[in-house]
């Protein structure tokens, strides 16, 4: 586990950190924030875990605004989905794709399934731009959490 402050120092080299777990979106305590000498800002959409991975150095986080369902099953078709999107699909395509999917089972199709999780960065940018040229390296990895 790692403290706010220990994520904050971290010198990450990400395009995108997922965190997938619950109300990962959610604010960071006044404390945790001033330990790791942030102390402007605060209630805020870039806050909590978000806030210590952008600055970290994660140009783009997906996080989870309230509690995501206990099963795992969701969560796990949603960001393998994303996951899985062809190469130069923008990351908010891949996402939009990935919840349509758990819209169209009656099982997942109630919001709780798939709407808790946010782009904070640029939606824009593809996880991989081409796959023939693109290195994957160890900085540049996306790090998942559960």
């Amino acid at each position: 586990m790692l403290t706010f402050r220990e994520i904050f120092d971290l010198k990450l080299n990400a395009d995108l950190v997922i965190l997938s777990a619950c109300d990962t979106a959610g604010m960071a305590t006044v404390g945790a924030s001033r330990e790791a000498g942030v102390t402007t800002g605060g209630n805020y959409a870039l806050d909590g875990l978000v806030r210590a991975f952008v600055g970290a150095g994660a140009r783009s986080v997906i996080a989870s605004h309230w509690p995501v369902p206990d099963d795992f099953d969701a969560t796990k078709r949603l960001i393998g989905g994303l996951l899985d999107a062809a190469p130069g699909v923008p990351l908010a395509q891949a996402l939009e794709q990935a919840q349509e999917k758990l819209m169209d089972d009656p099982q997942t199709a109630h919001p709780f399934y798939w709407s808790a999780f946010i782009i904070l960065g640029d939606g824009a940018k593809p996880l991989v731009a081409n796959a023939q040229t693109a290195e994957v390296s160890p900085a540049g990895a996306a790090a998942v959490s559960r």
